[in-house]
């Protein structure tokens, strides 16, 4: 009934309507209690404000490049833009991150549809990995440095679980 407060039930005007309505969102990272919806040319920042949800179109121009481009580190989302690496924190603030824009921008530029980010929390850092050109950069947040693995002939880096135990029965072997 349109009377019970249920997720799956929206009333008629409880929706987003885009500015470009064919500007679909990419993807999503989650930056604190908020979510970031990316899309070709632009960021949406959503959030819960009462009992509605609030979406502001920010950033125009600064849209991702593939639905891989991006991962959620701590309170910020870094993806990657035809402009090189970015970071939109909580309250929608976009930062550049410089140390690898050159190679993106200039290097990585026919490649961008193949490049992907992910976070690894453990070693506290972020993977850029370009699998056309076999190169990936490892952002240390701990240091604050930048390192360059060539010949990395890896199709996808991701995160998720690490086993602890490397066992036969784990691996069908």
């Amino acid at each position: 009934s349109q009377m019970d407060m249920s997720p799956e039930l929206f009333p008629p005007f409880n929706r987003y309507n885009p500015t470009i309505p064919s500007n679909e969102v990419i993807c999503f990272g989650k930056a604190g209690a908020n979510v970031l919806g990316i899309s070709r040319d632009r960021v949406y920042h959503i959030r819960k404000a009462g009992v509605y949800i609030k979406v502001t179109e920010m950033h125009e121009g600064y849209g991702i490049v593939n639905h891989r481009a991006l991962d959620s580190v701590g309170s910020a989302v870094f993806y990657v833009t035809s402009h090189g690496l970015k970071s939109v924190d909580v309250q929608g603030q976009l930062d550049e991150i410089r140390n690898i824009n050159n190679v993106i921008v200039r290097e990585w530029a026919s490649d961008l549809s193949e490049v992907q980010v992910a976070h690894d929390p453990f070693m506290n850092c972020l993977f850029v990995h370009n699998p056309v050109s076999e190169e990936s950069y490892v952002l240390w947040f701990s240091t604050s440095k930048t390192t360059k693995v060539a010949d990395a002939n890896f199709d996808l880096v991701a995160q998720g679980p690490w086993p602890v135990n490397w066992t036969s029965i784990e691996y069908g072997n």
